[in-house]
Parts: structure tokens; C-alpha cells; sequence
């Protein structure tokens, strides 16, 4: 369910997440960003460091651009 939640967080925030990160990979974990990267392997590599006995963390390549549509559960 914590899955679901980061997802909805991620959608209300997505215009403020482009205005910071835009073109770069970010991992989302209890409504915060807890690390930003150039790729996805990066990304997951700090968020291991920084929540190494958590699995259940989101990756999320934000987008540029003005169009933004996401389909979640």
C-alpha cells in the first residue's frame, strides 16, 4: 500500500518535481526525494546506501516538457 501512496505523491507533485528535476532519474520514499541521478542504476544505488533494509522505494524518470499523463493504480 506505502507503493500506491508514493505514486499518488508522485502525481500531485510532478509539476514542481520538473521545475527541480527535469531530465533526471529520482527515488521517491515516504513522500520525499531521497536521491536524483542520470540513470536508474544511480539512482538505485544511493537510495540502497541511504535505506539499506528498505525495498519498497519508487524510481521515476520525470519528464520535460508541459505534457504530463500518468496512469496508476
Amino acid at each position: 500500500m506505502a507503493l500506491v501512496k508514493m505514486i499518488q505523491w508522485l502525481h500531485a507533485n510532478y509539476k514542481d518535481l520538473q521545475e527541480k528535476y527535469a531530465g533526471k532519474y529520482v527515488a521517491i520514499y515516504k513522500e520525499e526525494i531521497i536521491a536524483v541521478g542520470d540513470s536508474y542504476d544511480e539512482v538505485n544505488s544511493k537510495a540502497r546506501l541511504l535505506i539499506p533494509n528498505q525495498t519498497e522505494y519508487l524510481i521515476e524518470f520525470i519528464e520535460r516538457g508541459d505534457l504530463y499523463a500518468y496512469n496508476y493504480l
